[in-house]
């Protein structure tokens, strides 16, 4: 029991003792895989002949084991963040044509709006002004104001 704790406090800092603001829950379950496996490995290595190699470096079977359950979770929570990027790309890929798509149709439904006004004969005027070129004691570039009106008769 003492092993297993001494090898889960080792785990706890190799996988974030750097970083333990941006401590992931992945990480934490990796660092749990590994500290599992490792009790498991030395459980396993208890169980053998006292004469085998495993039973006399019981520890170093522990720590292997422990490693590599930490090594193999690591590699499926990279390959799951890598699906979860994957799968945001392609969302985000699908909602900018889906905007690009809707632009499209409102650009289309406005000239289609413009076609029925001047089929019920309305007027379109355009007045032009000049734009204030001082206020508030501010300077502005000069320009010219141009209004669209629809009058119907």
């Amino acid at each position: 029991m003492k092993f297993s704790m001494m090898l889960t406090v080792i785990l706890f800092f190799l996988c974030g003792c750097s970083s333990l603001r941006s401590f992931e829950k992945g990480q934490l379950l990796s660092m749990l895989a590994g500290t599992g496996t490792g009790y498991i490995g030395y459980k396993v290595a208890e169980d053998q002949k006292k004469d085998s190699w495993i039973y006399k470096n019981k520890e170093i079977v522990a720590g292997l084991s422990g490693v590599g359950g930490y090594a193999v979770s690591e590699l499926i929570r990279a390959n799951v963040d890598e699906s979860f990027r994957e799968e945001f790309r392609t969302g985000y890929e699908l909602g900018a044509n889906d905007t690009a798509r809707e632009q499209y149709w409102i650009i289309q439904n406005r000239q289609k709006e413009d076609e029925s006004c001047k089929q019920q004969n309305v007027r379109t005027r355009y007045y032009e002004f000049p734009g204030a070129t001082l206020e508030d004691n501010i300077n502005h570039v000069p320009h010219d104001v141009i209004m669209r009106t629809e009058e119907l008769p």
